[in-house]
């Protein structure tokens, strides 16, 4: 059924055609319009100069210098003098102890007992 109805549908005539030989002669036709001597540059890959790496290597090395001076002089700083008298109060405090058992007891809130006990089972 569809095909009786395609048959019978008008036909219609090509009019896009190609002249005779058209083919025939295109390669030779193209080929007169290419120059035959025509030097074309090709863009060439920019680099970066050696100049930005060499001062990229400097810029580094001058951090990792910067970092370590400083960590330097924060290691190795001096402490001014109210800071210095109560490390020296600090030290004087706990020396002042004797090595007695009774002040360390008080300290950390135990009774001789306890302590002696502690000792003895080590």
């Amino acid at each position: 059924m569809i095909k009786e109805t395609y048959d019978s549908l008008p036909k219609r005539e090509n009019h896009f055609t190609v002249p005779e030989g058209y083919f025939d002669t295109l390669a030779e036709r193209v080929m007169e319009h290419i120059p035959e001597n025509e030097v074309r540059m090709m863009p060439m890959p920019v680099h970066k100069p050696l100049n930005v790496k060499r001062w990229r290597t400097v810029a580094a090395a001058a951090v990792v210098l910067a970092a370590v001076f400083g960590a330097g002089l924060y290691v190795h700083q001096d402490f001014n003098g109210a800071a210095v008298e109560a490390m020296a109060t600090q030290r004087s405090s706990y020396t002042a102890a004797d090595g007695s058992i009774d002040a360390v007891a008080d300290y950390i809130m135990c009774d001789d007992d306890d302590l002696y006990a502690y000792l003895a089972d080590e």
